[in-house]
């Protein structure tokens, strides 16, 4: 973990423990996030993520997310979040659909790569010549 997370982390505790932010009784799930941004080292990724995670907000959604990008093969979060649009208020199951897809894709792929290197390495033990030993 990098110096810089770890600060992170150690901000957003104290920032609980003196009552600045609180998990329990969010009425507005906006201003959380708001206050939860102040924290340095935490974005809008992480604030969208924590507030599907920690607060079940069903319509929490990480546009930035690196992933859904992919999934999806868009180029910028802007275009994220117009596809998205047609989800709400169900985004953060969208998100969570789509990592899973995306990450299917990748066990996938990296099966056929496994796959094809191990063919690779049967094909070339036929073609080599065979090592005669006399004893």
């Amino acid at each position: 973990m990098t110096g810089a997370r770890a600060e992170t982390i150690r901000a957003l505790a104290r920032a609980v423990c003196s009552g600045k932010i609180t998990f329990e009784g969010i009425v507005n799930s906006e201003v959380f996030l708001d206050h939860l941004c102040e924290i340095p080292g935490i974005g809008k990724w992480t604030a969208q993520y924590v507030a599907m995670r920690a607060l079940g907000e069903p319509d929490a959604f990480p546009s930035t997310d690196l992933g859904l990008l992919r999934a999806l093969a868009l180029e910028s979060s802007r275009e994220l979040e117009y596809r998205a649009e047609g989800w709400r208020p169900w985004r953060a199951y969208a998100a969570m659909y789509l990592w899973r897809l995306a990450s299917q894709d990748t066990l996938r792929e990296d099966r056929n790569v496994y796959r094809k290197s191990q063919k690779e390495i049967v094909e070339s033990n036929r073609r080599s010549q065979p090592i005669s030993m006399t004893v």
